[in-house]
């Protein structure tokens, strides 16, 4: 992590030290003449990431900048002037125009996915007990979704809303247009010919001859209790979840109570923990889970969310000017907002531990 030398950056450390992040151990080893905050902010980061993430399942790295629209990325908040910052942190924080903005930013390998299957897993919990399996797969979305996101069988059925049916529930519209479209041409096409040579618009073929996704395929791949049709609640108490912990599965069992319990615990703390939402160069979906309900070695063993995963990303960086590398921002202005932004940046791994470790208990190996 390589930071700027600027007397930001070490009132940056005086705050960090004053809470605690940046200890003496942190400067060991540092030149004694003369203190340097960069490696001392950056030593303190990894010692804080390593506690509060001892075993992130992806490849994340964090970058601490005290000036957001000269960071390495180019400027995370380029707007429509080309350079500087969006307005919309400060405008919704009450900040005077100009505020120099600093942040935690917290990037991925986009190359190296985490990529498990969870299917299998949730489906013999489900014929364990009815309501089981849905259970813990709520909570483990609620863990992805309360902090680093993933595409899982719930979020991909919104994906694939937003890519294939523009935001429908489903391709009815989508399809509607495409058939007006191709009336039209068929129509055109038939203007020019004698009347005895005119066919009429074949609706079945030219729907057949569509290519468009459908829920239909969605459902065909994923039980639409595990997608399409997911419930926002679980079926079961913790309680009765809990009763299974003597059962087969007792690491996914306990790994779930403790998802859970965290998210239930933090829950008045988890307001909007990132604010990469607000720099319009960050997507706010991207994570480096691609979570399966199946996929075996064939294509028909295959389920969909690798094709809305690839035409998801594929149209992104067609767009060319969104960072797809950037899962989250934390902002900050001076000494409080500095100590909120490490506040919210350890929830938030917090958050991703407990669904990794769920995770996990239900896919242990990349595919």
């Amino acid at each position: 992590m390589a930071l700027s030398q600027t007397c930001r950056l070490t009132d940056a450390a005086v705050t960090l030290a004053e809470l605690g992040i940046l200890r003496p151990e942190h400067c060991r080893g540092l030149a004694k003449s003369r203190f340097d905050p960069s490696a001392a902010v950056s030593t303190a980061f990894t010692a804080l990431a390593a506690q509060h993430l001892p075993r992130p399942l992806a490849d994340w790295c964090l970058q601490f900048v005290d000036d957001t629209a000269k960071d390495d990325h180019g400027s995370i908040s380029w707007g429509e002037g080309g350079g500087g910052y969006d307005n919309a942190y400060a405008d919704h924080h009450g900040l005077p125009a100009g505020t120099q903005l600093g942040a935690l930013i917290l990037t991925f390998d986009n190359n190296e996915l985490v990529h498990r299957v969870i299917g299998p897993a949730i489906l013999r919990l489900e014929q364990q007990h009815a309501g089981l399996g849905q259970s813990v797969l709520y909570w483990l979305h609620r863990a992805f979704a309360g902090s680093c996101r993933a595409l899982d069988p719930i979020d991909g059925f919104g994906w694939a809303q937003h890519q294939y049916w523009q935001g429908e529930d489903d391709e009815t519209q989508r399809m509607d247009e495409e058939l007006s479209w191709a009336r039209g041409e068929h129509d055109q096409k038939q203007a020019g010919l004698p009347k005895k040579d005119r066919k009429p618009f074949d609706e079945a073929a030219a729907k057949q001859a569509t290519s468009i996704f459908t829920k239909a395929d969605f459902d065909r791949h994923i039980p639409t209790w595990a997608g399409s049709g997911f419930q926002p609640q679980p079926k079961l108490s913790l309680a009765q979840i809990q009763s299974h912990a003597r059962g087969p599965y007792p690491a996914t069992i306990a790994a779930t109570i403790s998802a859970a319990r965290l998210l239930q615990r933090t829950a008045k703390q988890a307001r909007r923990l990132s604010d990469a939402g607000y720099f319009e160069r960050c997507r706010e979906q991207m994570s480096p889970y691609l979570i399966r309900w199946h996929c075996a070695g064939n294509r028909e063993s295959q389920d969909a969310l690798a094709q809305i995963y690839d035409d998801y990303m594929n149209d992104a960086m067609n767009a060319g000017e969104e960072l797809l590398d950037i899962n989250a921002v934390f902002v900050w202005h001076d000494a409080s907002s500095l100590a909120d932004a490490v506040l919210r940046f350890t929830l938030y791994l917090q958050r991703v531990q407990a669904a990794d470790t769920l995770l996990a208990t239900l896919a242990p190996r990349n595919i």
